[in-house]
């Protein structure tokens, strides 16, 4: 199942790069969450890393 969700990843990142939809971009979201949720992860979850991440950067760049 993971190389499945791994080949999509590929597929809807090749086909986003072609016309940069918004529909394809919501189907790569949803193959990470379910990459995600491979590692025991939900959807919140990596959301909230996503978040935590960019407070660091911009707590970074505030300090350059």
């Amino acid at each position: 199942m993971e190389e499945d969700l791994k080949n999509a990843l590929r597929e809807y990142t090749d086909a986003y790069l072609q016309n940069e939809s918004l529909e394809t971009l919501t189907d790569l979201l949803e193959v990470v969450f379910s990459l995600a949720a491979t590692h025991g992860i939900s959807s919140v979850e990596l959301q909230a890393l996503v978040m935590e991440k960019l407070v660091r950067q911009e707590r970074l760049e505030a300090l350059l």
